[in-house]
């Protein structure tokens, strides 16, 4: 027993020794090798990075798609085909009804237009009704023609009234005289520049002054005088007042009234400068021809 104990423990030491190898003492000494003096040597860095390696690609085959998953890829493409044809329409649509929309506005644009414009009108028609309502009106309401003296000078006599609700401004008048008998004729305007003048107000719903005009260069007795040279005739007094005013709403207005009669004899012969034959106007349509001659064998215009 000792026996076999002993050789058991020393196959055990023997399998321990070969295990670790030999040792110092077995193998021969050897000198070390001693570093080139040429040759520096480096110290190992922290940042030296090992070299870089080729990337390592491995091919997948793709796996085969099942029917179903076929089936609704098909679906999906039939359902994006859709919804684009979809979208294109809707587009369309969408288009049309931005045209719709614009000529609607351009419509309602020009409605806008159209109203304000009648609006304007509207407004300015109401206010000239309203001032047609209030203004002055002024005519002349009643004339007279004297004729004064022995030589029968014309004086014109008028009465102007006012039948609107504001008062005339500035009333001025002129007269034109014209006699006419066959074709001779004879004129005279008082004043060309009568315009200009200063006038006088007319209250509303008044009369004025009466205007007294004397007319010069036109006696009775020389155009008398002048138509003994032809056949005697009668001899038509044709009277034109032409007058002029200004509203409270600062416009002007003018017009002009017309008269005739038939002229009287002029006064006898040394019955002086004070004397008066009175000649009846009434009132007449317009008539164009007074102050004209065109007719006229004799015209004159002293």
């Amino acid at each position: 027993m000792r026996i076999f104990l002993t050789t058991f423990c020393f196959i055990c030491f023997i399998s321990i020794a070969q295990s670790q190898g030999p040792t110092p003492s077995g193998r021969e000494p050897t000198q070390p090798q001693q570093p080139k003096a040429n040759q520096p040597q480096q110290a190992p860095t922290a940042n030296q990075q090992p070299t870089a390696q080729p990337p390592i690609i491995i091919n997948i085959p793709p796996a085969q798609k099942t029917e179903s998953e076929k089936q609704e890829e098909a679906r999906d493409r039939q359902e994006k085909t859709q919804l684009e044809r979809r979208l294109v329409e809707l587009t369309g649509e969408l288009a049309f009804f931005t045209a719709a929309l614009f000529y609607a506005t351009l419509a309602l644009f020009g409605a806008t237009v159209a109203l304000g414009i009648f609006a304007f009108f509207q407004s300015r028609d109401s206010k000239r009704i309203g001032e047609a309502q209030t203004r002055a009106y002024v005519s002349i309401k009643h004339a007279i023609v004297h004729f004064m003296g022995e030589m029968g000078h014309p004086t014109v006599k008028f009465i102007p009234t006012n039948t609107g609700q504001s008062p005339a401004r500035n009333f001025v008048s002129n007269v034109v005289v014209d006699y006419r008998s066959g074709k001779s004729a004879q004129f005279y305007s008082f004043d060309k520049n009568w315009q200009s003048n200063t006038g006088i107000n007319i209250p509303s719903a008044s009369d004025g002054p009466e205007e007294s005009i004397g007319v010069p260069n036109m006696s009775l007795r020389t155009f008398i005088g002048i138509l003994e040279k032809d056949i005697p005739r009668g001899i038509i007094v044709r009277i034109k007042i032409e007058y002029q005013f200004m509203d409270v709403f600062n416009l002007t207005w003018a017009d002009q009234a017309y008269f005739a009669g038939i002229a009287p004899s002029p006064a006898p012969a040394g019955s002086g400068p004070n004397a008066i034959v009175f000649c009846k106007i009434f009132p007449m349509p317009p008539m164009l021809d007074i102050g004209k001659n065109q007719d006229a064998e004799h015209p004159y215009n002293n």
